[in-house]
């Protein structure tokens, strides 16, 4: 069973779930709502769902709305009554959301008619339901009139032309509900307000006509109740079951003739009525339409074949006449429209940019122009084929498409930057004939041009504008590119784990990392230590030891680890404090300090960072002194755990060479190596000159 995220205000998606769920045989809702707590959860969410339906426009929530593009989740809006007359009354907002490629949907087929004058194309989807009683309830002896009245947009709703009908007919009984407070001054003898009121359905039973002369209207559910519970209906839309009346004089004219009829006991329960919301608004006649409304959705956003991307800016009203016309005449192109102006907008259009094969701006243009000649014409000009992306922009693409290690993301490269001044943090798009791809590397040297990627034995990895590895062709033509450009120094190590080959114009350094397979889970992970290594965790349990994540451990951990440096013979840990801080500030939930403890005191640690697959154990410390209560042991099994919660697939021990103890222990725990290798080249130029200064400083 597929499932949509059904975004609104709660009273509505609620309902709406409720009767959906429970008659629904291919889909299931799941609401959400619209504060922040509830935006946050949306999003969680969104990369399992199948679709997004929002309840209520003008437009979704703009984070909503680019995370569900950058996703590419179907998000369908259905309009609801107010929101249409705001698309209205603001044609620049009313442009955007035309330009987003929205689905949409309206209430009423009166409501999609108005749609349809602002060029939104909507189908009507009306998601009220009732269903009549068992027992309806005889027609009251007197006869009397219920309506509504809101505390704000009287004038909206109506109330003139209910309280003037009421003048005019004296002899019938009006009864009115709503937030009456601020219109209860009116001095009217046959009306009685009887405010709020949590229930509806008794107010209605005791009525012979609901009326509702509304202005501008979606599907009222107090009209549909009214109907489904056999009392005669007087709205200003037309509807099967219910009579039309748009003016006080086709209102009183209406309600005569009823008053005629129930003085002469012809005025039954509107049979008319409960057939036609028995029909249309029955839980399972809405439920139906709507999963089919929901089929079509997804079908059609999967069978869209385009594979050309396009970015448009300008002003809106353009952008939107050129999306919806190169629909038309150039489908194989998915057009982003760069016209943001929430912050999350405009890290959705820088994303897009980055992605874009073409990009065009309209500004004041023509409004006779051609897309499939501007997205294929001799026009289109000749790409950069590298082109070095923002901070910002990486932290954008980032956010939507995490790299499989974390060497490769921006918390890494920002915080070398951060703690050696002559690194500078240079992700990389390069768009080159075999395809588009993103490379994070430093860039040092003001002379000679020097690239690491990434440095103090790291990793990189070129990820497409989709957040997929680049194929191994494509990573060795990126290679090649960089050897060919102005790079005199250049040295990269790619994630072991992404099965690259040696490029071979380069020099190779082979190495080997010691991996743990978390695609079992963390069980099967830990089964595969070797039993002392596991007994050990137990034993570091038993005398007492616990260990766990700690929050604002910077200095624990880093005590501990200049302790073990001094026992190594070292005067400073192999990690400068200075970068220690940059990470842990930079990379958020991202890296995690796990501490040992023994009678409160701390005896071990470690730091893990994650990518999207791998979790990389970064650093270890130990006092020597406690070394025999097994910390280590305790903490790997605990750090595996966390791991598999995570999702991630690989938890990767580093490199151990020269270092057979560290290698044996983490053959112990199951690890098995991976092969790499690291690439170095240098331009002959520069490797004259590096032999130049040597002899001149040997001289010296």
């Amino acid at each position: 069973m597929r499932t949509a995220l059904l975004l609104g205000f709660p009273v509505h998606v609620r309902t709406i779930s409720a009767f959906v769920n429970e008659h629904a045989v291919r889909w299931r809702l799941i609401p959400g709502g619209v504060d922040l707590a509830s935006r946050n959860k949306a999003i969680a969410r969104l990369p399992f769902v199948d679709a997004v339906i929002v309840f209520g426009g003008p437009e979704p929530d703009a984070l909503i709305g680019a995370c569900a593009r950058r996703l590419r989740k179907p998000l369908a809006l259905v309009w609801a009554g107010t929101d249409v007359l705001e698309a209205q009354q603001d044609p620049e907002r009313t442009a955007r959301v035309r330009t987003r490629g929205y689905v949409h949907a309206a209430c009423s087929d009166a409501l999609a008619g108005e749609l349809s004058e602002l060029g939104i194309a909507a189908t009507a989807l009306p998601l009220v339901v009732a269903h009549s009683p068992s027992d309806i309830a005889p027609m009251p002896e007197r006869f009397s009139v219920l309506g509504y009245a809101p505390g704000s947009k009287s004038w909206l709703y109506g109330t003139d032309i209910l309280f003037e009908a009421a003048r005019r007919l004296p002899s019938i009984r009006f009864d009115v509900i709503g937030e009456t407070d601020r219109v209860a001054q009116v001095n009217v003898e046959n009306v009685t307000f009887h405010g709020w009121v949590d229930d509806v359905d008794p107010a209605i039973d005791a009525s012979s006509v609901v009326v509702r002369p509304t202005r501008h209207d979606g599907m009222p559910i107090m009209v549909i109740n009214a109907l489904a519970r056999g009392r005669h209906v007087i709205w200003s839309r037309r509807m099967e079951g219910a009579l039309q009346a748009e003016t006080t004089e086709g209102l009183v004219a209406h309600l005569s003739t009823l008053e005629a009829q129930h003085q002469a006991g012809l005025l039954g329960p509107n049979e008319a009525g409960m057939r036609a919301v028995e029909r249309t608004f029955s839980p399972p006649a809405v439920t139906k339409k709507f999963e089919n409304f929901l089929d079509e959705l997804a079908q059609s956003y999967r069978s869209q074949a385009r594979s050309r991307r396009a970015v448009v800016s300008g002003k809106p009203e353009m952008v939107a006449a050129f999306v919806s016309q190169a629909a038309r005449e150039a489908p194989e192109w998915r057009i982003h429209a760069a016209i943001g102006r929430s912050r999350s907008e405009r890290v959705d259009d820088a994303l897009a940019i980055i992605a874009a094969e073409r990009r065009i701006w309209l500004g004041d243009g023509p409004v006779d122009f051609q897309p499939a000649k501007m997205l294929n014409g001799v026009l289109r000009p000749r790409r950069r084929a590298r082109l070095v992306i923002t901070h910002d922009e990486w932290r954008a693409f980032d956010a939507c498409h995490v790299a499989p290690t974390f060497f490769a993301r921006p918390a890494w490269g920002l915080a070398l930057e951060r703690s050696f001044p002559e690194l500078s943090a240079q992700p990389t798009l390069f768009n080159l004939a075999e395809g588009e791809a993103i490379l994070p590397f430093m860039r040092s040297g003001r002379r000679f041009c020097s690239v690491d990627a990434m440095p103090l034995g790291t990793y990189t990895i070129p990820l497409t504008p989709d957040g997929t590895a680049a194929d191994p062709h494509l990573a060795g033509e990126i290679v090649r590119h960089l050897l060919e450009s102005s790079v005199h120094d250049f040295t990269c190590t790619f994630w072991p784990l992404a099965g690259y080959e040696h490029i071979g114009a380069c020099k190779r350094s082979d190495h080997q990392a010691s991996v743990i397979d978390l695609r079992d889970g963390a069980d099967a992970a830990v089964a595969r230590f070797k039993g002392v290594a596991r007994r050990m965790a137990g034993q570091a349990i038993r005398k007492g030891v616990s260990c766990g994540r700690e929050q604002g451990a910077v200095d624990t951990y880093y005590g501990l680890l200049e302790e073990a440096s001094r026992r190594w013979g070292m005067k400073q840990p192999h990690i400068p404090r200075k970068l220690f801080d940059a990470v842990v500030a930079l990379g958020g939930d991202d890296v995690e300090i796990w501490i040992a403890r023994y009678c409160g005191e701390a005896i071990a640690g470690g730091v893990l960072f994650y990518g999207s697959e791998e979790a990389f154990f970064w650093s270890a410390a130990l006092r020597a002194d406690f070394a025999d209560l097994r910390p280590s042991n305790l903490l790997n099994v605990e750090m595996i755990k966390a791991a598999a919660e995570r999702g991630m697939k690989w938890y990767n021990l580093g490199a151990s060479e020269g270092l057979e103890g560290v290698a044996r222990f983490k053959a112990s725990l199951g690890a098995q190596p991976v092969n790499y290798s690291s690439m170095s080249w240098r331009s002959p130029f520069y490797e004259r000159y590096r032999r130049l200064r040597s002899f001149v400083s040997a001289a010296s």
